[in-house]
């Protein structure tokens, strides 16, 4: 018995207390030692990842289970073909492949079960080292202070690099994979990532070079900017007006600079294209024997037929074909079938980044590509402006009207000139019509308006007008209303049939 309030009774108390605590530091320090010895000889496992087996002897190997392995490696093929890991858990829903996995407690624990795809497991197989062969421990570092006692992993980090873990040690197990292809995934992967720095991942938009323009003037990247259903995409450097408030540094409609890349792909991957059919051909062939062999596995499971739903091996014929549509490559990349997401694989294959420069004032863009392996090639080339006067060529093309109206021609004939000289219209039509020279030499003043006849008197009810007074009413141009009647904006009729007012 020891009395607190004595002295020597609560100083025999104090040192019997700290040599307590001393003798337990001591301890888990050892076992922490311990613990951290064995992780530097690749001996600490806790759990091992689907596709892995621990012997009793703590010793790990391949899963016994051959169609285990096999969809394992399948989900490794899948990312080297689609890239993203949504495009991978789409493809092994698709079809019908569930995912292995080893029971870790209960009744089954150690038994096989086949589960439904998950997002997270698809990651984590990609994300883990183990299937490159490497052992890794101190992959997510825990800070004491930010841990709860409801929470002990309250405090883990985000992970680490491999280089930067307490422990890593490569060629230590048995790998499914490389672990140069296993670096090749996971830069693949940080760049789908919606990043500033990054291109991200290809998505189902229509514009081809999204996630590769680069602003000619400031260096950011130019977001794209697809606007109604009916307008056509662009290019647009928002970054120092949404950080600090500036002007729009600049833009640019997605159509004439895209036509122009997709030219010099097709010019580059010309030469090339009959070994990349055939190798696609063989890629095919190859998935198709992987994906019957996965089918076969588990009919000898389940006795269920799934091999006449897979593409049939490809026979002479079908390579024959393959060589004669190589020459076919422009039709193919403009085919309904191909998508945008298929053309947008192509160009990140191939070009690095595209520099976009606009010049103000008129309709110039300078587009640079550059090619992935160093080349760069530079073009000036025209975009739609809003009216004739943002053209460069406005000044040419207005002495070029007058010295043609000067010579009597008629408007058919001005038009026809025009497209053969090279000038276009500033919108979407790509040739001059005799209607747009008629208006050019209106606002030009080179042609004077003949007056209208006078319409007909009593065929008007109380609440019509006739069309061009109600534009010379509204301050607008009769071909507004025109516009707007072809629209169904305006409720209209015409009196006489077709060409009466």
């Amino acid at each position: 018995m020891y009395d607190p309030t004595e002295y020597a009774d609560r100083l025999v108390l104090g040192l019997t207390g700290m040599m307590s605590e001393a003798e337990l530091h001591i301890l888990k320090q050892r076992m922490c030692q311990g613990k951290l010895n064995k992780a530097r000889r690749g001996e600490l496992i806790a759990r091992v990842p689907a596709g892995y087996v621990t012997s009793p002897a703590g010793e790990v190997t391949l899963d016994p289970d051959e169609q285990a392995r096999g969809v394992i490696r399948l989900i490794f093929d899948e990312f080297d073909r689609l890239g993203t890991v949504h495009g991978v858990l789409r493809s092994l829903i698709a079809q019908g492949v569930r995912l292995p996995v080893r029971a870790q407690g209960g009744p089954n624990r150690g038994q096989l079960e086949w589960r439904a795809p998950y997002r997270e497991t698809v990651r984590h197989i990609l994300r883990h080292p183990m299937y490159a062969g490497a052992y890794r421990y101190g992959f997510r570092p825990t800070e004491p202070r930010r841990q709860t006692p409801g929470h002990p992993r309250g405090g883990r980090g985000s992970g680490l690099a491999a280089e930067d873990c307490l422990v890593f040690l490569k060629d230590r197990f048995p790998a499914y994979i490389a672990w140069e292809r296993f670096e090749a995934n996971q830069t693949r992967l940080t760049a789908n990532r919606s990043r500033i720095d990054s291109v991200g991942a290809v998505r189902d938009g229509s514009a081809l070079l999204a996630g590769l323009v680069r602003c000619g003037r400031c260096g950011k990247r130019m977001s794209v900017r697809y606007g109604s259903a009916h307008r056509r995409p662009g290019y647009a450097c928002s970054t120092l007006r949404s950080d600090y408030a500036l002007p729009l540094c600049q833009s640019v409609t997605a159509a004439e600079v895209e036509s122009w890349v997709a030219e010099q792909i097709l010019e580059v991957i010309q030469p090339a294209v009959l070994e990349a059919s055939l190798e696609a051909a063989a890629a095919v062939e190859q998935r198709r024997r992987q994906m019957t062999r996965h089918w076969e596995q588990r009919i000898e499971r389940a006795r269920y037929r799934y091999t006449r739903t897979q593409p049939r091996p490809l026979g002479e014929a079908d390579r024959d074909r393959f060589r004669r549509l190589a020459a076919e490559v422009p039709a193919l990349w403009q085919a309904p079938s191909t998508t945008p997401a298929d053309r947008r694989q192509v160009v990140r294959l191939l070009v690095e980044r595209v520099v976009l420069t606009v010049d103000p004032g008129d309709d110039r863009v300078t587009v640079r590509v550059e090619w992935a392996g160093g080349a760069v090639c530079e073009r000036v080339i025209h975009r739609s402006v809003r009216g004739y006067k943002g053209q460069q060529s406005w000044s040419c093309l207005s002495e070029r009207l007058a010295a043609l109206h000067g010579r009597d021609e008629t408007p058919e004939a001005i038009a026809t000139a025009l497209d053969r000289e090279g000038f276009r219209p500033p919108k979407r039509a790509s040739w001059f019509t005799a209607g747009m020279v008629r208006r050019l030499l209106h606002e030009l003043g080179l042609r004077r308006r003949v007056p209208r006849a006078a319409e007909p008197a009593g065929v008007l009810s109380p609440d019509e007008r006739w069309l061009h007074d109600l534009a010379r009413d509204l301050a607008l141009s009769p071909h507004t209303l025109h516009g707007w009647r072809k629209k169904g904006w305006l409720h209209a009729r015409q009196v006489g049939g077709r060409g009466g007012p």
